[in-house]
């Protein structure tokens, strides 16, 4: 790394869950890494619990926002607040280890051709117990490291507590999509990014993932109109030049086969979605 250090903004979003912010916010205050930007972004929760609790640290911003009932709104309203090099994200019920932020900024300071380094997490339980499982883990190294347009859009997303992006690779892709519903919002978000740069894979879980009643990631009906707006992504990445034909039926594939996966429990939706994709969906099943 150089003898610069480079500015992180921090940006945690908000809502009515002061136990998990008062931890989340911990884990981040005692990072190895001091040069941190901290903007806690709070979607309008009800009354000035979340407001107390940040002023109970050093160098703090408090944002209260008008409740939008999504966290696109907050993470955008974070992004144009940061005056960072690099941006990370964070939920208020999710906690990274104290070396994150270290590793990931000596990965990208000595990869300079790498926009974003991510890592697999660890997942805990409400109670902030560890579970045996890990999201993100991968046994095949080519499926997250280095260009991974063609491997990430309609397969996997990345989990919002594990990455660290250049702000020069946001201020390019653009900010996070308001108009999608909360869930999946972040997968639309990281594959944009997938084409604007190549990510960096850390293969040690960094952050826990908290799991409980509240996730927004508990609200599967949202998450089956992500394949369809995956394949948007794919359209404009062709009409643009930058794929061919036949890395685009790649894409398109990939997006059927995962709106496939939501056809026991929305057989009407799936459907539709289908044929919105593409009306001769039914060809690519012979591949």
């Amino acid at each position: 790394m150089s003898n610069k250090f480079p500015i992180v903004s921090v940006i945690i979003t908000t809502y009515n869950r002061p136990e998990y912010l008062k931890i989340t916010l911990d884990s981040v205050v005692n990072q190895t890494y001091k040069y941190l930007e901290i903007i806690v972004v709070d979607d309008g929760s009800i009354g000035n619990e979340n407001e107390n609790i940040c002023n109970q640290f050093k160098n703090i911003r408090y944002v209260k926002n008008k409740n939008t009932k999504t966290p696109a709104s907050g993470r955008n309203i974070g992004i144009k607040k940061a005056n960072g090099e690099y941006i990370a994200f964070l939920d208020d019920d999710d906690i990274w280890i104290p070396n994150k932020i270290k590793i990931q900024i000596e990965i990208l300071e000595n990869n300079p051709d790498f926009g974003l380094v991510h890592s697999p997490c660890q997942i805990i339980d409400s109670d902030g117990n560890l579970n045996s499982e890990i999201i993100g883990e991968s046994f095949e190294w080519r499926n997250k490291h280095g260009d991974i347009s063609l491997t990430m859009l309609g397969k996997f997303g990345l989990m919002m507590p594990t990455p660290l992006i250049r702000k020069s690779v946001i201020e390019i892709v653009g900010l996070f999509n308001e108009k999608m519903k909360p869930a999946g919002e972040d997968t639309e978000f990281w594959c944009r990014c997938s084409f604007e740069t190549k990510f960096f894979y850390y293969p040690l879980s960094l952050s826990y993932y908290r799991i409980h009643s509240n996730n927004i990631s508990q609200n599967k009906k949202n998450y089956a109109n992500l394949p369809l707006i995956l394949s948007k992504i794919a359209l404009k990445q062709k009409l643009t030049n930058r794929i061919d034909s036949k890395q685009y039926k790649l894409l398109l594939k990939n997006c059927i086969r995962a709106q496939l996966k939501f056809k026991k429990k929305y057989f009407f939706k799936t459907l539709i979605n289908l044929f919105k994709i593409d009306w001769f969906w039914m060809l690519y099943l012979k591949y």
